[in-house]
């Protein structure tokens, strides 16, 4: 009878040739999804133009530039140039100081980022290609954890289709942002965790420093890695504590190590505060609202879960007709595996409870903070695919095979959240930005040519030097306002006050720049 449980390598030349086809089709397709939502990127998103402001070593002189209103216009380049162009090469020692002082996040990624923008220059899709490459590579180290520990290929060969071809996965790349390297780095460690903590085998010298090595790298990321390190001590104190307190010991000191040499490289305590200040208090009338981004967050997942919708309903008609059946398989159905659930529950149940709690941001959750969980939910077919008869399993992945890879070619564009395509900025005398976050000017100043001279500053900027700038505004201005960010629209029409008052008309544009918010066309009157 054929088996799912086939064990590694064992059985035909044929089914090899089989697991190393879907495997290999699991990659092209994970390749093709990444170009094809690259493709479709206009402008970077807020957490982006941070990253590139790191990776270029620019942070902190952006914050000092931003905080030093100029009323002359200046032209686009000079504040391009903070974000697009890497003028110290190597300088990780400064990225890591200015994310101690003016961010939350580890360095690692940045480093990473920064190395690969010297190679090809900052672009739309630099840092989607880095993580193209780090996906394709957490998807071969998904394959070679699920082999390991549920010593099948089929099951292995199944897990990394449902995770390659996930819309959340994919939709995680195509963003600047550390997270395909933290679900890269989780499921390394867990690798390593479950090799260093397996009775039968004998721990092999270096064993414990590849741990720690692996455990540095994760904490170097993102600090959400601190969970699934609390999950492996769990995990490892459960296995260990009655059979080997010995290997326990190694083990947890290989962890703890790695965690602890990483604040010896980044002691980033500032982190805390700035974490902090960006939550917001408990407000039971927008819990409806963070809840619907979790079930948005998890549902992104499931259109390739449409193969676990239907096993389970298949799972259920079998349980409903044949009770004593599913009985018998469930009590023989083999266990390997089982700790992936395990960490997928702690790791989204931890960061789902961090958000609903208020511990979190309102913008903490979408599928890119679960990233570390995805890996681990990728099994779930695999247990639901062990409680089915063979035949019915085949019939069933006949006829839903079509419809999983349809719904996910399909529907992971439809998680890349872009902006509109940005209005084309005509040539005018000056350029009128309204806030210069480091989250929103280089978005706006993206698509604006380099020349276009440019005033920039806080509204209340603005709105206590405007005596100065307005003067700087000749025939022909433009001023783009953005929605929220600080700004309030109360300041806004006492800006526009203020410039007609100074003699201008002032139109408004249609459309906007980059939906960020609305944009006025500003005309002095010829005489």
């Amino acid at each position: 009878m054929l088996s799912l449980r086939a064990s590694r390598f064992a059985g035909t030349k044929d089914r090899s040739v089989a697991v190393v086809a879907i495997v290999s089709f699991s990659l092209a397709a994970a390749i093709l999804l990444r170009f094809e939502a690259m493709s479709a990127k206009y402008v970077i998103t807020r957490d982006e133009a941070i990253s590139y402001l790191s990776a270029t070593c620019h942070q902190r002189t952006y914050q000092q530039k931003s905080a030093e209103f100029k009323a002359q216009s200046a032209p686009a380049s000079e504040w391009k140039n903070l974000y697009q162009r890497v003028e110290r090469p190597f300088c990780f020692g400064r990225i890591s100081a200015d994310l101690r002082q003016t961010d939350i996040h580890p360095p690692l990624y940045f480093w990473m980022l920064h190395v690969w923008s010297l190679l090809y220059g900052v672009e739309l899709w630099t840092g989607p290609s880095l993580n193209m490459l780090i996906a394709v590579l957490a998807t071969l180290s998904l394959f070679g954890l699920a082999a390991y520990s549920l010593r099948s290929d089929w099951e292995a060969a199944l897990v990394t289709f449902t995770y390659a071809l996930s819309p959340a996965v994919v939709f995680v790349s195509v963003e600047a942002r550390q997270y395909d390297l933290l679900g890269f780095w989780g499921v390394l460690v867990v690798w390593q965790l479950l090799r260093h903590t397996d009775p039968a085998r004998r721990p092999r010298a270096g064993e414990s420093i590849l741990l720690a090595a692996l455990t540095l790298a994760g904490a170097l990321t993102h600090y959400h890695f601190a969970l699934l390190l609390a999950a492996c001590i769990v995990y490892a104190v459960f296995r260990l504590y009655a059979r080997d307190r010995r290997r326990l010991a190694a083990t947890l000191g290989a962890l703890t190590s790695g965690y602890l040499l990483s604040w010896a490289i980044h002691p980033a305590f500032g982190a805390f505060g700035r974490a902090a200040e960006q939550n917001q208090g408990f407000d039971l009338g927008v819990l409806p609202a963070r809840w619907d981004a979790v079930v948005w967050s998890f549902r992104s997942f499931t259109y390739v879960g449409v193969l676990v919708l239907v096993l389970l309903i298949l799972a259920l008609a079998l349980y409903l007709t044949r009770r004593d059946v599913l009985v018998r398989r469930l009590r023989a159905v083999h266990r390997s595996g089982a700790y992936a659930l395990f960490f997928f529950v702690w790791t989204a149940g931890a960061i789902v409870f961090l958000y609903l709690a208020f511990l979190s941001p309102a913008h903490a959750m979408s599928p890119k903070y679960l990233a570390m969980a995805w890996p681990f939910l990728a099994f779930a077919p695999v247990f639901i695919a062990r409680l089915i008869p063979p035949r019915a399993l085949i019939t069933l992945c006949l006829y839903v095979a079509p419809l999983v890879l349809a719904n996910s070619f399909r529907a992971h564009i439809r998680q890349v959240r872009q902006d509109a395509p940005p209005t084309a900025v005509p040539s005018v005398d000056a350029l009128v930005l309204d806030n210069t976050a480091r989250a929103v000017l280089p978005r706006l100043l993206w698509h604006v040519p380099n020349e276009q001279p440019v005033i920039a500053g806080m509204q209340d900027s603005l709105l206590d030097h405007s005596d100065e700038w307005i003067t700087h505004l000749g025939d022909n201005s433009l001023l783009v306002s953005v929605r929220g960010s600080g700004n309030t629209e109360a300041k806004r029409t006492e800006l526009l006050t203020t410039i007609s008052r100074a003699g201008y008309r002032i139109y408004r544009i249609n459309g906007g720049v980059l939906a960020l918010g609305p944009v006025f066309r500003l005309e002095r009157p010829q005489e």
